[in-house]
């Protein structure tokens, strides 16, 4: 699935979607909405409350938002003040939840209050072989299992939820205790 279709069903769902950044794509609009061409512009601009990456990391708080598959971004939310949480969301195929779990471990063994973290992995029932998902993810023979990552997560310190759906509630929770 492309990352329009992902933002049309976020936008059907009742996700209220204020902007977008794509830089070099700023002044211009998509889905109606406007295109920036910073993380810092749109901070300006359309004022956002949390802002998130839907690959590979999520983070509640205004600042920036980030990706790099070599943990940068998570870096940089663990860093960042203004982080007050860190939502992961993983899938088959590939490793780098195990390389969050692995950077989550460090940072929680680094730092006296850790920030909440709240975790999931999807596609346990996924069949070896078959594609699937937005990026066509595939389950090999060589991969790790959906349970494995999610097991290392938790592991390493995130909290473990079933489906997206808990996944504010409990960061909320998390945040307030």
């Amino acid at each position: 699935m492309s990352a329009t279709a992902n933002a049309r069903d976020t936008i059907a769902y009742g996700t209220n979607i204020v902007g977008g950044v794509s830089p070099g794509k700023g002044d211009s609009t998509h889905l109606d909405l406007p295109v920036l061409n910073t993380v810092h512009e749109a901070m300006r601009v359309v004022k956002p409350h949390v802002s998130a990456v839907c690959d590979n990391i999520s983070r509640i708080g205004p600042k920036h938002s980030a990706r790099n598959g070599r943990g940068l971004a998570t870096r940089l939310f663990f860093e960042d003040e203004e982080t007050k949480g860190i939502i992961v969301i993983g899938e088959i195929g590939g490793e780098a939840e195990l390389r969050a779990a692995d950077l989550i471990r460090e940072y929680r063994k680094s730092t006296r209050h850790p920030k909440p973290i709240v975790a999931m992995v999807v596609g346990k029932t996924a069949p070896h072989g078959r594609t699937m998902g937005h990026a066509g993810a595939v389950l090999t023979s060589r991969d790790v299992p959906a349970e494995i990552k999610a097991r290392a997560l938790g592991d390493a310190g995130a909290v473990i939820v079933p489906h997206p759906g808990v996944m504010g509630e409990t960061m909320k929770k998390l945040l307030e205790s």
